[in-house]
């Protein structure tokens, strides 16, 4: 008798993103609600050519930048920029990562002393990503629940959570 393969597969990544404003003069808390993010194609390719050890960047499946924008359009797996980027902080300002079971937290910078009108969307990148704007791999990519703006005085964390499902 042939023996069936009964093992279901259903892996996938998922996660989600949410802003922090902190007044840092008056230390008020300013909270944009947790939004889906999205994974790109190109995004989850890095993360196998990481795992493959085939990558062609030191920083291969890897995100190193994290990056807020103005764009509205609606994410989509095909996406390798933000809509319109304003700003981006390096991976030496990522405060803090973990990862617990199958799900990786992470939370990215942005000082205080510079403000941006209209951030709507986020998003982290990889692989051969600078301080230039667009450069590297979009490897997430998400639209805040709302359009907000981070006055000078105010500091804004991105919180990331990215989860494997097996």
């Amino acid at each position: 008798m042939k023996s069936q393969n009964t093992i279901k597969e259903q892996p996938g990544i998922k996660g989600r993103v949410r802003a922090v404003l902190i007044n840092e003069k008056t230390k008020q808390k300013r909270i944009i609600n947790w939004n889906k993010n999205l994974i790109t194609t190109a995004g989850a390719q890095s993360i196998l050519y990481h795992f493959g050890g085939l990558g062609a960047y030191s920083y291969e499946g890897r995100a190193n930048y994290g990056a807020i924008g103005s764009g509205t359009a609606t994410p989509a797996i095909s996406n390798t920029a933000l809509g319109t980027e304003l700003a981006r902080t390096a991976t030496v300002e990522i405060s803090s990562a973990s990862v617990v079971g199958l799900t990786l937290t992470l939370q990215t910078f942005f000082t205080s002393g510079i403000a941006y009108s209209n951030i709507s969307e986020f998003g982290l990148f990889g692989d051969d990503a600078s301080g230039v704007s667009a450069s590297g791999t979009l490897m997430e990519h998400a639209l805040f629940s709302e359009t907000f703006d981070k006055s000078t005085d105010e500091s804004l964390t991105v919180d990331v959570e990215i989860t494997l499902t097996i």
